[in-house]
């Protein structure tokens, strides 16, 4: 699960779980990530895409922009671990989330999708362990 994850001004941590092929970032409320007004974003500031095979974030509004790898950019490719900072917020996108001691928020009315709640982590944690067994069962099992 691909995820992006950031601090707020109260300085919580919030993390989105994509799940679409396009995502839409900016303080305006009709984006799936809906970023602070202090943030310093645009209404529709940038979009992350799944192309099926790498993610990419591309700038939206007029004068909007990108920090990746501290260049200002209108497009880049994100690889796993890559910080980029949209408006005045930090963030860090993950391919696949290893980070289970991060709050996660509750999916809310305001079609925010894609966030889950800690309830979820023992999900998460039973899953890690099925497929932890599943490696090393196939490294020691041969198959025809």
């Amino acid at each position: 699960m691909a995820s992006l994850t950031w601090s707020t001004p109260e300085k919580d941590k919030k993390r989105y779980i994509f799940y679409k092929k396009a995502t839409s970032i900016g303080a305006s409320v009709d984006n799936d990530i809906v970023m602070p007004k202090s943030a310093s974003c645009q209404p529709h500031h940038a979009r992350v895409i799944f192309d099926g095979r790498d993610f990419s974030v591309v700038a939206v509004d007029k004068g909007a922009s990108v920090i990746h790898k501290k260049k200002r950019k209108s497009k880049c490719r994100l690889k796993d671990g890559d910080s980029v900072t949209i408006g005045d917020v930090e963030m860090r996108f993950d391919v696949l989330d290893t980070d289970v001691a991060v709050q996660e928020i509750r999916r809310d009315e305001n079609h925010h999708g894609g966030m889950v709640t800690t309830d979820d982590q023992a999900e998460l944690k039973g899953l890690r362990r099925l497929c932890d067994f599943s490696r090393v069962l196939m490294s020691k099992t041969e198959l025809p």
